[in-house]
């Protein structure tokens, strides 16, 4: 009864906030909530739960306190009851005699007295029926209690350890009211101030950045894992070095939840491995105020750390894709520990272990990071590192670590290659200097020397997919001689290996097909005169006629030029490279020059300047078999070939004068073109020009003459044609000597007909035709000499070959 009565008394002060009394009330039972703490402490040992006894023990008093005590009470006004948790000595208080009991309770009862004297006011609540102050306290015990272990202040803790666990309950209590976590440091004793600073403190510094409404006694109702999460989910791009150094380090060293936090993790990482851009976000918390986490874990727990650092490396083998970001981020962790190991924290065991591609699939990370390839030893570190390096520099494919494993442990070489083409594709597009070329060739040497990715490609292979590569993107010529040969190839190798030089000139015979001017065609080409690289000139590819590739892209380079500067082509606008080749159509290169002469009027006027070109082209296009043989003749033959086809055009244009000039200077050659092309001299012997300002005597008179030499060349089966049109062109010849003598004797007559109008002048016109009858018969018996002659002569160049003709006039002609 009389307990009962206290405890209500003591619940009621509380309310009220009277500390004066309670402080009073309070040591004048302190020996006696001793005595049944230490009661109930026995009892309990001997198998009584002592929770379930409701009496005045130091829990239930300093729990009512708790509880009921207004939040706004000055700290400095509690001490009273930190005074009575430390005054508690259990090695003083007997329990055992049978007496001491009794005599407390009985001067409890008389101190219960003397206050219902002191404070009449109180008597209401107390003076009542035993049940009912007992039904009371019992209420009240249960609802106190409830409360009480809602502030983690249990009935269960030791009672010589009430006094830390009641300042923290009284600390979270409060809370609730005023925010300000400082109002009760007062209350604070040396045995909590680490709870203080690694506790409070950093709540007071965490809540702002959580609700509005989040207090102590809510935070501690929450279990590690979810303070852990608002905790890391506070760590931003603005808050990161605060929260991690003032927040998330000091509660996870005070809580002692190294492997919470790194379970914690594990699940973060696993819930972002398909999001890259999150996972960088969660990798990047780790190098907060330069990689302190890391730096705290491995001061305070190795193997812990170890097991971190097992949870990235799992991380970095499980990313589905790896973005440049991702990258940067694992390689400067990975780095970072790499740097600050030891033999306490980072494994040195030199043991490579070998990864099980097929182990891995279907596995989480919790199942990967159990792997060996994920003990932290210094060689996984280092692998897992190469492999992100390789990740980053084949962006452009896109490869996750395991996808770049599968591809470095591939046996189809053809695979690797085309990754290897994607890569160097990708990159030689954005190669616009030496600078940038360095880089690439650096980056290229170090797959192919460091690692092991594309194993299964020669150096040859590498070396030809680059160069095709390069020229397909690229015209710095200068870069590919002085600087990716000497460092990809090495000029000694290069000049070993035609295959090389076959890429180069298969480039450049592109280059002249699809050019539109030469100028890149013409650095390439340059090159190969360069004996500082190009030492060995064998190593140009010859053609089926063992003419060098090079010299016939010169020829032709020389040729499309020639053409282009001196002549307009009607049949092209833009004359460019590649019709040169359109031109030939895989002939003679004579086509060529007959296209030149049908399109330019004049161009047959200039034979020197088409022969050059004539000369280009048949070692440009010196893989047909005619223009081989041609090659081998000699200059003169080329000439003769050349202006027989520019007397063909002159006698297209009317330009007599010109086809039989150089038409009689070609008959004085001994040369075998003449005799196989003298259907053109035969042609010069049928032209008929009735515009021509030479008379037509003169004309056939140059006929006869060019037909008399080309008797010297023209095969003998063709000797009649000629003949025939010899003796056509005498007889008009002849024809045209009679009727210039007769039109010559008309016109004397005709003047002397007009002067002699007079006798004297007829008399003398009689004369004169007396005198013509005379002359005229004269005349005639000349003209039968001649004839007979001509007949003479004309059997015997029938008999002895023609050769007499040669050159011959007939007299008086």
């Amino acid at each position: 009864m009389i307990t009962n009565q206290v405890y209500l008394l003591i619940g009621l002060l509380a309310s009220e906030g009277k500390t004066l009394q309670l402080k009073s009330l309070v040591d004048l039972t302190a020996d006696f909530v001793y005595f049944r703490t230490k009661e109930i402490e026995e009892l309990s040992k001997q198998g009584y739960p002592h929770d379930r006894i409701l009496d005045l023990t130091l829990y239930n008093v300093t729990s009512l306190l708790l509880v009921f005590l207004p939040d706004h009470l000055d700290p400095h006004l509690l001490t009273f009851i930190l005074d009575l948790l430390d005054g508690y000595n259990p090695e003083d208080v007997v329990v055992n005699d049978g007496t001491s009991g009794t005599k407390l309770e009985l001067e409890l009862e008389e101190t219960l007295e003397r206050f219902q004297a002191s404070h009449p006011g109180y008597q209401t609540y107390l003076n009542l029926d035993p049940s009912t102050i007992s039904n009371r306290a019992t209420k009240l015990c249960k609802q106190v209690t409830k409360k009480s272990m809602a502030l983690s202040y249990s009935s269960s803790l030791d009672p010589t350890k009430l006094t830390v666990s009641f300042i923290k309950a009284r600390t979270i209590k409060v809370n609730e009211v005023i925010p300000d976590l400082t109002f009760n440091f007062p209350l604070f004793v040396d045995e909590v101030s680490d709870w203080r600073i690694n506790y409070v403190q950093v709540a007071h510094k965490l809540f702002p950045y959580l609700s509005p409404d989040m207090t102590l006694s809510k935070w501690n109702t929450l279990t590690i894992r979810t303070q852990l999460k608002l905790i890391y989910d506070c760590i931003n791009q603005d808050s990161a070095e605060k929260v991690t150094h003032e927040i998330l380090l000091p509660y996870i060293t005070y809580i002692n939840c190294w492997g919470e936090y790194i379970e914690f993790l594990q699940t973060v990482f696993e819930q972002t491995l398909q999001d890259s851009q999150l996972l960088a976000s969660n990798l990047s918390k780790l190098k907060t105020n330069d990689f302190e986490v890391l730096k705290v874990f491995q001061q305070n727990d190795s193997n812990r750390y170890n097991r971190l650092v097992s949870l990235i490396i799992g991380t970095g083998y499980l990313m589905p894709t790896v973005d440049l970001n991702l990258c940067l981020i694992f390689k400067e962790i990975l780095s970072f520990i790499l740097n600050v190991s030891d033999d306490n924290t980072v494994s040195t065991n030199s043991a490579d272990e070998t990864v099980e591609l097929n182990d891995w699939k279907e596995k989480n990370l919790s199942e990967v990071i159990e792997f060996p390839t994920m003990v932290p030893t210094k060689n996984n570190i280092l692998k897992l590192r190469t492999l992100l390096e390789c990740c980053e520099k084949l962006y452009a494919s896109n490869l996750s670590v395991f996808q770049l494993l599968n591809l470095q442990f591939t046996s189809d070489f053809q695979i690797q290659l085309l990754e290897l083409n994607k890569f160097l594709a990708n990159e030689i597009q954005y190669c616009s200097s030496e600078r940038d070329w360095t880089s690439l060739l650096n980056t290229l040497n170090w797959f192919l020397n460091d690692t092991q990715i594309f194993s299964q490609v020669s150096k040859e292979e590498v070396n030809i997919l680059f160069f095709k590569l390069f020229f397909s993107q690229s015209h710095n010529y200068h870069v590919f001689f002085r600087l990716i040969i000497p460092q990809l190839v090495g000029v000694h190798e290069f000049n070993k290996n035609p295959k090389y030089a076959s890429i180069i000139l298969e480039h450049a015979w592109s280059l002249y097909g699809a050019a539109s001017n030469i100028n890149h065609l013409k650095t390439l080409l340059s090159h190969f005169h360069d004996p500082s690289i190009v030492t060995n000139p064998d190593i140009i590819p010859k053609n089926t006629n063992n003419v060098s590739q090079n010299s016939q892209l010169q020829s032709l380079i020389s040729a499309f030029e020639s053409i282009s500067q001196r002549f307009h082509l009607s049949f092209s606008r833009n004359f460019q490279p590649k019709n040169l080749l359109l031109l030939n159509n895989g002939e003679d290169p004579i086509h060529v020059i007959v296209r030149i002469l049908e399109s330019e009027e004049s161009s047959y006027k200039d034979p020197g300047y088409l022969v050059d070109i004539y000369e280009d082209l048949i070692i440009g296009f010196s893989d047909s078999s005619e223009s081989s043989q041609l090659l081998k003749a000699q200059f003169a033959d080329l000439q003769i070939l050349v202006q027989l086809k520019c007397i063909e055009f002159s006698l297209v244009r009317n330009d007599f004068s010109y086809s039989y000039q150089h038409g009689l200077e070609l008959l004085d050659s001994p040369s075998s073109i003449i005799q196989q092309n003298w259907i053109v001299f035969f042609q010069i012997s049928k032209y008929i020009d009735e515009d021509s300002s030479e008379s037509s005597k003169t004309l056939i008179e140059k006929q006869l003459r060019i037909l008399g030499k080309l008797l010297l060349h023209v095969p003998t089966e063709f000797n009649v044609p000629i003949v025939e049109q010899w003796s056509l062109l005498n007889k008009d010849l002849e024809r045209i000597k009679g009727d210039l003598k007769l039109r010559n004797k008309r016109v004397i007559r005709e003047s002397n007909a007009r002067a002699n109008e007079s006798l004297e002048s007829r008399f003398t016109r009689a004369l004169t035709s007396s005198a013509t009858e005379v002359l005229k018969n004269q005349t005639a018996q000349n003209l039968k000499v001649d004839l007979g002659q001509a007949q003479d002569k004309f059997s015997n160049m029938l008999v002895n070959g023609l050769g007499w003709a040669i050159g011959a006039t007939p007299n008086n002609r």
